[in-house]
């Protein structure tokens, strides 16, 4: 089959997102298939004049697509998917746009997401389309603690781009108001440069409190391939954010035997075991009390945290089961 996807360059910026679009696509390629990977610009013209079978919208640019009439502008014989990893009526304070997105989804064929939580949001509140649910599988190296690691232990590593729902800011804001000394060193991997603003307000947090100031280390982008490197070294994974449709960072740091710590928001809490392999709780106050329990030594884990099998087992086999699905 052929297919046009219209989504980010993965190596654009680092996300979950991005490695997943990158790998899937990689293995649809492995499998056979024709792909031709587009951003936003230009895309028309791909649609017209290469005639997909499929073309795949990531849902980033589900703001873009509200005037357009995919009926009208795509050949007769392309059917069109939108690939759902976030939807801004997710997020605490965007509720009142659902009903501009349900509009905007039912003029797809096909919604691809990543997690039952998606397809269950997406069904309580009245989506009519077919949805495929591909989770994705982990993709994780054994990492080495080397030189950079061993400099910064023992440190709490947060994976996440410095963006508003990724919670850094406000999590930061309630370690500074503890009353004792850090005794961990903060370790915070994640681009800079998507919301200079808010990042800034993150630098500026940490570099003017003195609680703060010579514990909380900003590395910037890391290549995925790095990440295992900074598991291996953490004593623990704090993920603050609000909303995570699926959580690959959370799902790798599990799986490298790092105890997690995040908040009930999404799919998140369903890849944590509490109290065997991390924490899950229920808003920002919470999460900094219990970082705070956890450096005290009153929170732990099981010493023998019994594996669990939590995704498919590669995005070979993704690529396979959406060729199956696709060609139906």
């Amino acid at each position: 089959m052929k297919w046009l996807w219209i989504i980010p360059d993965p190596g654009s910026f680092p996300s979950g997102g991005n490695v997943y679009n990158g790998h899937l696509l990689a293995a649809l390629k492995e499998e056979g298939e024709e792909v031709v990977m587009t951003e936003w610009e230009g895309w028309k013209a791909h649609a017209m004049r290469w005639i997909p079978d499929w073309v795949v919208f990531d849902s980033i640019y589900l703001p873009q697509l509200d005037r357009v009439h995919l009926d009208v502008l795509l050949p007769v014989t392309t059917r069109s998917m939108l690939l759902v990893h976030h939807l801004a009526s997710l997020e605490a304070d965007q509720s009142g746009i659902l009903a501009g997105e349900l509009s905007q989804l039912a003029k797809f064929d096909v919604l691809l997401v990543t997690s039952p939580f998606t397809q269950n949001y997406l069904t309580d509140h009245g989506v009519r389309n077919t949805i495929w649910v591909l989770e994705p599988p982990l993709l994780l190296l054994r990492g080495k603690t080397g030189a950079a690691q061993r400099a910064l232990q023992p440190y709490l590593l947060m994976v996440g781009n410095l963006i508003p729902r990724k919670g850094i800011l406000d999590y930061l804001r309630g370690l500074s108001l503890t009353s004792a000394e850090i005794p961990v060193r903060i370790v915070i991997i994640g681009s800079m440069e998507l919301e200079p603003e808010y990042a800034a307000a993150c630098k500026a947090i940490a570099s003017s409190n003195e609680i703060l100031r010579d514990q909380v280390h900003f590395l910037g982008t890391v290549s995925h391939e790095e990440i295992p490197d900074w598991l291996q070294g953490a004593a623990l994974f704090v993920s603050a954010s609000s909303m995570e449709t699926f959580g690959i960072a959370i799902q790798e740091a599990l799986a490298s035997g790092v105890p997690v710590l995040c908040l009930q928001g999404g799919y998140a809490g369903k890849l944590v075991r509490q109290g065997i392999d991390g924490w899950v709780v229920d808003d920002m106050e919470a999460l900094v009390a219990a970082t705070e329990q956890w450096w005290a030594g009153h929170l732990y884990v099981q010493d023998e945290q019994p594996s669990v099998e939590r995704t498919s087992s590669s995005y070979q086999q993704l690529a396979e089961t959406l060729i199956r699905y696709s060609s139906r």
